[in-house]
C-alpha cells in the first residue's frame, strides 16, 4: 500500500479514537479529518467538498422541515393519544407502540417521534402503574425499524442512494429496501414483544432516585415556574462546558437544579460539573419552556409541560388547526407518491413539499431553519469526502482485500456477512451515515475484485449501519437511555441478541434474493 493509503487510514484511526474519547463533536472531528487529507494532497479540494453538493443533503434538509411541520400541526400528538389506549397487558401495549411508531418512522425523522413518545409513555405508565422502563427502549428500537424500510426512512439510506448515483449507478427505489426491511421489522417486533418484558428491568425514575423532586428550591411565584428534564446529546454545544459557563440563565431562562449521570445525581459542586453526552439535567424554568425549546439542538426535552395553566402559544394554537394538519399530511403523502412513482427525484419532491408548507404558513421560515440538523448535514458531507480520499489513496482497496482474505473461505456469503457486520460495528463507533460513506468504497472494491453484484452489498451495508441497538450512541437510544434511567447493560441485554438476529435476517434475505450461497 502507498504512503497515501497509510496516511488516510491513520487519519481515519485518529477520527475513531477521537470520537470514542468524546474529545470533539462528530462534525468537528470529521471536518478536521477531511481538512488534513486535503492539506496533505491526498485528494483535490473539489473532490473533497463534492459531498456537500450531493442531492442527499438537499433531500434530508427538506425532509427535516416536513417532519417539523407534522410535529407543529399536532399530527404526532394525536397519533400518540391513540397509540397507547387502555392497559390490558404489557405485550399488547408493546405491540400498540411498535406498529404506529415503525410506520411513522418509515417516512420521516424518528427523533421527533421518540421525543413526543417519551412523555406520552411516561404519563400513561404512571396512570396505569406500568414500569416505563419496559416500554422506552422498545420505543426507540421500533423507530429504528421503520427507518430501514424506505428511501427516506433514515439519512443512512439517503447517503447510500447519493453515493450510488454519484458513482454512475442506479439509486434506490423508494420501497426497494423494504425487501430487507420488512422481514427485519416482523422479526424485530416479535423479538421485542416476546422478550422485552423479560429482559428489561423495572427501574425507579431517575429524578426520584436522585431526590430531585423533593429538593427543589422554592420560587417567588410558584405558578409561573416549571420543572423539566432535558438530556444532552453528543452533538450538543454544551458538552464539555461547566454548569457555571453554560448559558442556561441568559439563553434558556432556566436554572440547573441537578445533574444526573448514569442514573445517579452528581454530588460535586454543581457549578464545577462539566456536562457530558447523555447527562440528564433537572431544570427550573419559566412557563412555556417546552413549547419554546422543543426544537433546541443542544438538548432534548423529556417532560411534558408543567406549572400552571397558561394561554395557548402560537404553536399550540396552530396545533388545533385541522387544515394545517391535513395539508402537512397531504404534503408528505405527495412527496412519497412522487418519489415512489419515479416522477421526480426525492430531493426535488422534498424541496417542493417544504416550500409549499412554508408558503402556506403551516411552518414559519424561522422554524424551518431551526428544524434542520445542520450538524448531520456537515457530518454527511465530510464523511463522503473522506470516502473519496479512501478510494483515491488505495486505502479502500487495501481494506477490501483484507476483508476478502478473511471471508473467501466462507464463499460469497462470507463476504456479505463481513460487509454487513463491519458496517454495523463501524456505525456503533461513529455515526450510521458516516459509516456508510466510509464503507461504500470498500464494498465497491470487494464487488469489483470478486465479480459480485454490488446491489446486495450496499443494501446490506446501509440497513446494517442503521440498526443501532447495543450502544446508546444513536440519538433516539440516547434520549430513552436517560428518560428510562437505564444502564448500559439494559441495551446490551436486549440489543445485542436483537442485533445478531437481525444481522442473520439481513444476510439471509439478501443471499437468497441474489443467489449468494456458501
Amino acid at each position: 500500500m502507498t504512503w497515501e493509503g497509510i496516511f488516510v487510514l491513520a487519519v481515519v484511526g485518529c477520527i475513531i479514537v477521537t470520537l470514542l474519547g468524546e474529545w470533539l463533536s462528530v462534525d468537528a472531528t470529521l471536518m478536521s479529518g477531511l481538512i488534513v487529507v486535503v492539506a496533505a494532497g491526498i485528494v483535490e479540494l473539489e473532490a473533497a467538498i463534492r459531498g456537500f453538493a450531493n442531492t442527499t443533503l438537499l433531500a434530508l434538509g427538506s425532509l427535516y422541515i416536513v417532519a417539523a411541520a407534522l410535529r407543529e400541526t399536532g399530527v404526532l400528538t394525536v397519533a400518540a393519544d391513540y397509540m397507547l389506549g387502555t392497559f390490558r397487558s404489557i405485550r399488547l401495549t408493546l405491540l400498540r407502540i411498535c406498529l404506529p411508531v415503525t410506520v411513522f418512522s418509515a417516512f420521516f425523522n424518528n427523533t421527533p417521534i421518540v421525543a413526543m413518545g417519551i412523555p406520552a409513555i411516561q404519563s400513561w405508565s404512571s396512570k396505569h402503574d406500568v414500569p416505563d422502563a419496559k416500554l422506552l427502549i422498545p420505543l426507540s428500537f421500533a423507530s429504528i425499524f421503520g427507518g430501514i424500510c424506505t428511501l427516506i426512512g433514515t439519512s443512512t439510506n439517503l447517503v447510500t442512494d447519493g453515493l450510488l448515483r454519484s458513482n454512475g449507478r442506479e439509486g434506490f427505489g423508494f420501497f426497494e429496501l423494504s425487501y430487507v426491511g420488512i422481514p427485519c421489522v416482523l422479526v424485530g417486533w416479535t423479538f421485542l414483544v416476546v422478550l422485552a418484558p423479560v429482559l428489561l428491568e423495572a427501574r425507579e425514575d431517575a429524578v426520584d432516585e436522585a431526590g430531585a423532586s423533593d429538593e427543589r428550591p422554592p420560587s417567588d411565584e410558584e405558578a409561573d415556574r416549571e420543572i423539566h428534564r432535558v438530556v444532552i446529546p453528543e452533538t450538543s454545544r454544551l458538552v464539555g462546558q461547566a454548569i457555571d459557563e453554560a448559558p442556561f440563565d441568559e439563553r434558556f431562562h432556566a436554572s440547573v437544579l441537578h445533574v444526573i449521570r448514569d442514573g445517579e445525581r452528581l454530588e460535586s459542586p454543581l457549578d464545577d460539573i462539566e456536562l457530558a453526552p447523555s447527562d440528564t439535567l433537572v431544570l427550573e424554568t419559566g412557563r412555556g419552556f417546552r413549547e419554546t425549546f422543543e426544537d433546541e439542538a443542544d438538548f432534548h426535552v423529556l417532560t411534558q409541560t408543567g406549572g400552571a395553566e397558561e394561554s395557548a402559544s402560537p404553536r399550540e394554537q396552530r396545533a388545533f388547526n385541522r387544515r394545517a394538519a391535513w395539508l402537512a399530511v397531504g404534503t408528505l403523502a405527495t412527496i412519497v407518491g412522487l418519489a415512489a412513482g419515479g416522477v421526480v427525484h426525492i430531493s426535488m419532491a422534498a424541496m417542493l413539499g417544504a416550500a409549499l408548507l412554508m408558503g402556506t404558513g403551516v411552518i414559519h421560515p424561522g422554524e424551518a431553519r431551526e428544524a434542520i440538523d445542520w450538524q448531520v448535514l456537515i457530518v454527511i458531507g465530510a464523511a463522503i469526502g473522506l470516502g473519496e480520499a479512501m478510494e483515491a489513496s488505495g486505502a479502500a482497496e487495501w481494506v477490501g482485500q483484507g476483508i476478502i482474505g478473511l471471508g473467501t473461505s466462507f464463499g460469497d456469503m462470507g463476504l456479505l456477512v463481513a460487509v454487513v457486520v463491519g458496517s454495523s460495528i463501524l456505525s456503533q463507533v461513529i455515526t450510521n451515515y458516516g459509516a456508510v460513506a466510509l464503507f461504500f468504497p470498500i464494498a465497491t472494491s470487494i464487488a469489483e475484485a470478486q465479480g459480485l453484484p454490488l446491489r446486495p452489498l450496499v443494501m446490506g451495508m446501509s440497513v446494517a449501519a442503521a440498526l443501532s441497538f447495543t450502544i446508546p450512541i444513536y440519538q433516539t437510544n440516547l434520549m430513552v437511555y436517560s428518560a428510562g434511567n437505564y444502564r448500559m447493560t439494559d441495551f446490551v441485554r436486549l440489543g445485542l441478541p436483537l442485533q445478531i438476529v437481525l444481522w442473520t435476517v439481513v444476510t439471509g434475505t439478501l443471499a437468497y434474493g441474489w443467489g449468494l450461497g456458501l
